[in-house]
């Protein structure tokens, strides 16, 4: 039986769980109780090397207070997932500024402020794309 490696979509989604629990400050053991299973089993969908079943994935969301979809990041074209010259999650600056985003972001309590930062990092993108004159 051939060994399979984990996809990239394993381990995209192991990532939002992982930058999710960390913007609650949950330890993989806090989140391994509430599943009920090994804080090893955690650190494995963390990584991508275990795949997350539908209903596991359902109870981490309920746990981690996001949609199933939080977990799912789902290019606009299948070009824009092979070809794309932006820097990939992985990358350990963007990595590194992301978890600081959700962190900060997590912090915000205000649901009004959540948006407007929301609002805000979506212009900053926006202008960033945008020729220069």
């Amino acid at each position: 039986m051939a060994v399979k490696s984990p996809t990239t979509a394993d381990r995209s989604m192991g990532n939002r769980l992982r930058l999710r629990r960390k913007v609650l400050g949950l330890s993989q053991e806090k989140l391994a109780q509430a599943l009920g299973i090994t804080f090893q089993q955690v650190q494995k969908y963390e990584k991508g090397a275990n795949r997350i079943s539908a209903n596991r994935l359902q109870d981490i969301a309920k746990i981690l207070e996001v949609p199933v979809v939080f977990f799912f990041e789902v290019p606009a074209t299948m070009d824009e997932a092979h070809e794309s010259d932006e820097p990939s999650f992985s990358d350990p600056l963007l990595k590194t500024s992301s978890e600081r985003i959700m962190q900060a972001f997590g912090e915000i309590r205000d649901e009004r402020l959540q948006h407007l930062a929301l609002e805000i990092l979506m212009h900053l993108a926006k202008y960033s794309r945008s020729p220069r004159i």
